[in-house]
């Protein structure tokens, strides 16, 4: 709620400065440039195997030659003469593998508008260990081999701002000066962060900044619009798609009685768009089918917010649930589906089931049974066997 007070203030504020019309107007003509799409940060750019991805959103080529990028105050990569054609993607690798030439692989954009180019490591870096021990940084570009405060393109900080750790100050005031960054502002990527959801560990271990606005109308978007991923996520050299929807109910192997209902409910890791939103909008677009391939689909609805199904929406069995967030201007794909059992009786218990539930000596071992009174013999009238 307080980053969008934050964005109201700046849209209230550039529109009494009057530098949201020419905002506004330079985002209409749309002018070529380069900016950050992607990009590893617990191996930061310039390490040995990160990678960080450009894009150029405007509608005509950008000449890229001596288009510097520096990671925490330090130089890791140059552009060498190339044009940049329109809405293309320029992924950059740093390795020093020997299978892979150490130079530009390629300055000849693919069908796909696509550009790699492969270039030796610039530092040595540390094996990222935990979410504590993740390191605040910054990356700025610049047109110009050397920064400066009239060349700089874009800029990205991320960090943990409870703790008041930043990896740089110049370079933030020049992008706050122009616009491309909020002075101070950091992308939070502390373990802390909104962006973990829970029982995914592996969000942490290998964390890629992803980019989904390239507008740049307010700098606080830019924030907004970043988000920690897990590398298996992440789309190097193939455009940018938001992590999908963390399924929160129902509970993977779950059994449901009729009486509870099977409730749907998720965790988006997918932020708000920066505009604002239909009412009747609903973004969950969720399938419940009888196979985890989902060619027998029983339910395809779209929920704006957690619901419980009528009981009778469902028969009595198996099924596997997924979602995906669809705002319309970009979508995610389709979460991990999720087994739960709905209304079954349950199972009979097995005879090792049964060894389980018998009272046990303090040993753990089954506790011995008192031996049962012998069988009366029937007797006759006269009382004798």
């Amino acid at each position: 709620m307080r980053s969008w007070t934050i964005c109201f203030a700046a849209i209230v504020l550039l529109l009494f400065t009057g530098e949201f019309k020419v905002l506004l107007a330079a985002d209409a003509a749309a002018p070529a440039a380069l900016v950050f799409s992607e990009m590893t940060i617990d191996t930061p750019p310039g390490a040995e195997g990160s990678w960080i991805e450009f894009y150029n959103p405007g509608n005509s080529d950008f000449a890229a030659k001596d288009v510097t990028l520096i990671y925490n105050k330090q130089s890791v990569f140059t552009f060498p003469d190339m044009a940049v054609p329109a809405k293309a993607l320029i992924l950059v690798r740093f390795t020093s593998d020997p299978i892979v030439p150490l130079m530009l692989r390629s300055k000849t954009l693919s069908a796909d508008n696509v550009a790699v180019l492969t270039v030796p490591p610039k530092f040595a870096w540390e094996k990222f260990k935990a979410p504590e021990n993740r390191k605040p940084g910054y990356c700025a570009l610049f047109r110009s081999r050397e920064p400066a405060e009239e060349t700089i393109m874009d800029y990205v900080s991320w960090g943990d701002y409870m703790r008041n750790k930043r990896a740089d100050k110049e370079h933030n005031l020049w992008a706050a000066k122009a616009h491309i960054w909020l002075k101070e502002a950091q992308v939070v990527v502390s373990s802390a962060s909104d962006a973990l959801m829970p029982g995914e560990s592996s969000l942490v271990v290998a964390g890629v900044l992803v980019r989904s606005d390239f507008t740049g109308h307010i700098p606080l978007h830019h924030i907004d619009n970043w988000l920690l991923c897990p590398e298996s996520d992440s789309t190097p050299g193939a455009g940018n798609t938001w992590p999908p929807p963390y399924v929160s109910s129902p509970k993977r192997g779950e059994g449901i009685s009729k009486d509870e209902g099977v409730t749907l409910s998720w965790d988006s890791r997918t932020p708000q768009p920066p505009v604002p939103l239909p009412p009747n909008l609903r973004p969950a677009h969720v399938q419940i089918a009888t196979d985890p391939h989902f060619r027998t689909v029983v339910l395809d609805d779209h929920f704006q917010n957690p619901t419980t199904l009528n009981a009778n929406a469902l028969k009595p069995g198996r099924y596997y649930a997924r979602m995906k967030v669809e705002f319309g201007s970009f979508n995610t794909d389709w979460s991990p589906p999720v087994f739960f059992k709905y209304h079954l009786p349950p199972a009979p218990e097995t005879p090792a089931k049964a060894l389980e539930a018998a009272p046990k000596d303090k040993a753990g071992a089954p506790a011995p049974q008192a031996p049962k009174p012998p069988e009366e013999k029937p007797k006759n009238k006269a009382g004798s066997p």
